[in-house]
């Protein structure tokens, strides 16, 4: 069961705003180091920070899958007739 990919509304928002901003003015500055500049610099790095976090579950999702399947494969082993018979020995010595 692959784990839920992270997608913020704030971001979708700030994104949004930009855009509005930019057709307003695109060197906007309303004091304060508050710029576009400043604001799209601040969307571009929660953009990468929520992809890497993506990626990063689904690299999770793939390891977990495959440690599933070695333990199926491992079960699997413990199953086997020969496994069986060995328990089998084992008990009667």
């Amino acid at each position: 069961m692959a784990r839920r990919k992270r997608t913020s509304v704030v971001l979708e928002k700030a994104e949004l705003r930009a855009a509005g901003m930019n057709s307003i003015d695109p060197n906007l500055d309303v004091g304060n180091g508050l710029t576009l500049l400043a604001f799209s610099n601040l969307i571009e790095t929660m953009r990468t920070q929520e992809n890497a976090y993506n990626t990063a579950l689904s690299h999770l999702d793939k390891l977990y899958s495959e440690m599933l399947q070695t333990e199926r494969e491992l079960a699997d082993m413990i199953e086997s007739p020969i496994a069986s018979n060995n328990r089998s020995l084992k008990q009667t010595n």
